[in-house]
């Protein structure tokens, strides 16, 4: 599968640029743990115990659907450790399909590193910055991985980085994608089959 292949090209990068032995290792036992996400809980946990002290996010949305003319087609949305309400305003509200900050990400599809507070470039529409104050989640990073292979892609957003951006998020981010690709498919497998 194409996303394993770039899952070992990322654990060589780790060896050959400035990442401490213990991010080195809490990466590698992210990689591993994926194959025992099982469920939706499963998901969330992973995200709790493996993402979250790599890249330590206040709350995350991940969204995982089919490739429809090189755009992601929505199927599964899921929130982690963020207010119901924010998750029920993506579901009813114009969504995170119409979310300006993933429209952006869908035309550049590379990390993108969001300090509302800060004014910097990337700036959210006028509902997105509504959403960030009402619920505290500043400093929102999001990226997606698109596998052209399986027709499938993800989007991520992860929210409430309690320090400011620098330089590594954006490697680290392109670094978790594919795992954190692998990880959504496994539960949106594991929600058909339920389903079915």
């Amino acid at each position: 599968m194409r996303g394993l292949g770039l899952i070992e090209r990322a654990l060589h990068y780790l060896q050959a640029v400035d990442f401490t032995q213990i991010e080195r290792r809490q990466f590698r036992d992210l990689v591993m743990a994926v194959r025992h996400i099982g469920d939706s809980d499963g998901f969330r946990d992973w995200m709790r115990h493996y993402v979250r002290p790599l890249y330590p996010y206040a709350a995350g949305v991940v969204g995982m659907g089919e490739l429809l003319f090189g755009r992601i087609d929505l199927k599964l949305i899921l929130g982690v450790d963020c207010p119901e309400e924010y998750l029920r305003e993506l579901h009813t509200g114009v969504g995170l399909r119409q979310c300006p900050t993933f429209l952006r990400w869908s035309r550049v599809r590379r990390p993108l590193l969001l300090e509302p507070a800060a004014n910097k470039p990337y700036c959210l529409a006028a509902d997105e910055l509504r959403r960030v104050a009402q619920y505290g989640l500043k400093n929102i990073a999001a990226h997606g991985f698109l596998d052209t292979e399986r027709q499938r892609g993800s989007y991520f957003n992860l929210l409430g980085l309690p320090r400011q951006f620098c330089s590594r998020d954006s490697v680290l981010l392109e670094l978790l994608a594919p795992a954190l690709h692998l990880a959504a498919e496994r539960m949106l497998t594991w929600q058909s089959a339920a389903s079915a």
